[in-house]
């Protein structure tokens, strides 16, 4: 009888020990009893909390550009380790070198033609990411667009032009190939007060003189007030003047040896050439 007894009573200790207070022992804390602990129902882990942006970084293809080359720059947030964060949207950007580049409000970089040094510039993008301003800075260079090979070249400035010389930032430039079937020609201009409505070669003449058209550059539709052109002046891009004949295309190459042309280029602005370069000189 006294076994019986003991027994049960062993039976209600081990119950009362498995009771509820084995699962609040378990239990994260501060979860009531009972309470499944959070999962997601899609599998995936939770979505960690967004990297704080502290700093910015410019992205381009190239640090060097051609001249008359173009690409497109991005501004990309950075956290406290330097690693990407997301894109920023809507920067702004400035150059501080207005002579070598052009970068518009989206941020499109075009390297331009520049006869003074120096021929980099420093782009600055800046941006308001969470109520802090933030700035990032990115250094570029222009390089030539002159040819592999080439003849001639000459300098086009407004102080060239004659018979009085003109003073503005316009700028230019012309590389000449004599071949068998023609004149190669890659031309650049900057800064010129307009778009271009006109590029040709002039002559005969000296360093001072003017004289009428000789041949005229292919330009095609320039829209903007700088840009680059190559193409081919050949026979059928000679002019006759004075209800005479045009020379021949040998003639013309026989005056560009001589130094006897000079090449400019027209604006609206000033129809009578903007920019002109003479003599055109043998590269070093």
């Amino acid at each position: 009888m006294r076994s019986t007894r003991t027994a049960g009573s062993l039976f209600l200790i081990l119950a009362a020990a498995c009771s509820g207070d084995y699962g609040r022992s378990t239990s994260p804390t501060g979860v009531p009893p009972g309470t499944p602990y959070p999962t997601d129902t899609t599998g995936t882990p939770p979505t960690p909390p967004a990297r704080a942006i502290v700093s910015l970084a410019i992205a381009a293809p190239e640090s060097i550009l051609v001249a008359g080359d173009s690409m497109q720059l991005a501004v990309f947030g950075l956290d406290a380790s330097g690693q990407r964060v997301a894109q920023v949207r809507n920067p702004t950007f400035v150059v501080d070198n207005a002579f070598s580049f052009l970068v518009s409000a989206d941020g499109f970089l075009t390297a331009l033609f520049s006869s003074a040094r120096p021929f980099r510039a420093n782009v600055i993008a800046s941006a308001t990411v969470d109520g802090v301003f933030l700035t990032a800075t990115k250094r570029f260079a222009v390089t030539s667009a002159a040819p592999a090979g080439f003849d001639f070249l000459t300098s086009m400035l407004p102080t060239d032009i004659r018979p009085e010389p003109l003073f503005s930032a316009a700028d230019g430039i012309v590389y000449l190939t004599l071949t068998d079937t023609g004149i190669d020609f890659t031309m650049l201009w900057s800064h010129l007060t307009g778009a271009p409505d006109g590029a040709h070669l002039h002559g005969p003449a000296d360093t001072d003189e003017v004289s009428g058209i000789l041949a005229d550059f292919p330009l095609g539709e320039q829209p903007d007030n700088h840009g680059i052109v190559r193409g081919t002046l050949t026979a059928e891009s000679i002019r006759g003047r004075d209800g005479r004949p045009a020379i021949s295309l040998d003639s013309l190459k026989t005056l560009i040896r001589n130094r006897a042309v000079y090449a400019d280029v027209h604006s609206v602005g000033f129809p009578a050439g903007e920019i002109r370069g003479s003599p055109f000189a043998v590269p070093e």
